[in-house]
Formats: C-alpha cells, structure tokens, sequence
C-alpha cells in the first residue's frame, strides 16, 4: 500500500496545472470591433494532446486589404504556413458555358468550400493534406497539388472564410481587415493589370458589377464574427504587415 501511495503522490506531482485566472475584458481593436481573448489550450503536462494540436487562424476581409501581406509576415513570425482560399476556386471545366467575362468570381459558391472545410478538419486532426492549385489566368485547377504537412499553426487567407458556419467554427483565430473601397480598388488594379493579364477597362467593370455587391453581401457581414478586426493602411509598407502580425501574435496562448 506504501508503494502504491508513493506512485500515487508522484503521479500528481507531475501535473502541472496553472491558476485559474479570469478572461481578460475585451477592448477595442484598432478598427474600431470588438477584440475577443483569443482561445486557450490546456497545459496540464507534456504529455497532453492538446499541447500539440494545430492553431487555425483566419484572415479575411476585402479583395485589395492586404490579407496576403499580412498572413505572410505572420507565417514569418510564427513559423507557420499560409494556404490560401483562392486555391479552392471551382475549376472552369467543371462549370457549364464557364466565360470568365460573366463568372462571378466574387460569390461565396464560386470556391468548394467543402473541400477546404474537409481539408482544415484533417489538418485540426493531425493529418497531411493535398491542397490544390489554382491558376488565376486559365481559370483552371494544376494537374498537380501541394501537400500540406501536420504544423503547429496554419494561416488560411481569402475573402469568404467567415461566411459558412461550419467553416468558420472551426478557426482558433478569426481576423477581419477592414479596408477603404477606394484603396481595395486600387490595389486591385495594379494587381490584376500586372500579374494577371487583364485591362483596366475589364477591372473596373468586373468591380462593380460583382466585386462591390458581393462585398457588401457576404464579405463585410463577417466583420461581426472576427476576434481582431484591423484597419488597413494606405501605404503599403512591411512596417505595418509587421505591426498587425506582431498584435495576432500577441493574441495566441
């Protein structure tokens, strides 16, 4: 019995469980939201699962806000990896008379958000995964994919992560980049004329005929489910993207 209780005493003296402290008082964020304490794992010893588990952190808002910007200096900071929503975009082969001049790009339904929520799921279970790869000029889906291995934090950036219940329960983190009209279509310009082959004219026309009515729609609605809601800078410089990871990564337990 002796022995039994000595194994007993050193079981527990191995726990280590912390003192129980109250949440802290949410405060205003810099975009003027409210910002949420951000999710705790469990630290009762090293052999705990959920120690271990993946952190899945959003990030959304508008085309133009910055939201690549910022999840890359945030993987920088965290070490962690960046998959992005666009890659879920439906391939043109699957769409019947697909003609990119009338696809609504911008529609909550023009990506398979199944796959990605199966994706996350795996990935919050611990498990590799094959995302695929989207080419923005063809419209089409690459033969190949790219496999995302088990991490300890993944970052998943696009304009439609918070609009799904489903998909968005399963974010530790959700982050909304508020960002001025003017400064998303500016962005939006010089990006798709640059990196994407497309005219100026088709930009404009694209913006408000689906851009602008689907943000207003589905994009900024999700502002009222983020945890941390940031205002996006006009100028475009690494100090801020560094600013804004640097208040996520404060954040995280």
């Amino acid at each position: 019995m002796a022995d039994v209780g000595n194994l007993l005493r050193l079981q527990i003296s191995d726990l280590r469980i912390p003192a129980i402290t109250p949440p802290p008082s949410p405060s205003p964020s810099r975009g003027g939201g409210a910002q949420r304490s951000a999710p705790q794992l469990c630290f009762i010893n090293a052999r705990c699962p959920c120690m271990t588990r993946l952190f899945l952190i959003a990030i959304t808002g508008g085309s133009g806000a910055g939201k690549t910007t910022l999840a890359r200096a945030l993987a920088h900071k965290l070490g962690a990896t960046v998959i992005a929503e666009d890659d879920y975009y439906r391939c043109a082969t699957t769409i019947r008379d697909f003609d990119a001049a009338f696809q609504n790009f911008d529609a909550p339904d023009a990506k398979d958000h199944d796959l990605l929520r199966r994706h996350l799921a795996a990935a919050k279970d611990g498990l590799a995964f094959d995302k695929p790869l989207y080419d923005l000029v063809t419209h089409r889906r690459l033969a190949e994919t790219e496999r995302v291995a088990p991490a300890h934090a993944l970052i998943v950036e696009g304009i439609h992560l918070l609009v799904a219940s489903d998909l968005r329960a399963l974010f530790d983190l959700k982050v909304f980049i508020d960002a001025d009209e003017a400064l998303r279509l500016g962005r939006r310009m010089i990006r798709d004329v640059e990196a994407r082959g497309r005219s100026p004219r088709s930009v404009l026309t694209q913006f408000f005929a689906n851009v602008r009515p689907m943000h207003e729609t589905h994009v900024a609605p999700q502002r009222a489910h983020a945890d941390l809601v940031l205002t996006a800078a006009f100028a475009d410089n690494p100090e801020s993207a560094e600013r804004d990871a640097a208040q996520i990564a404060a954040m995280l337990p």
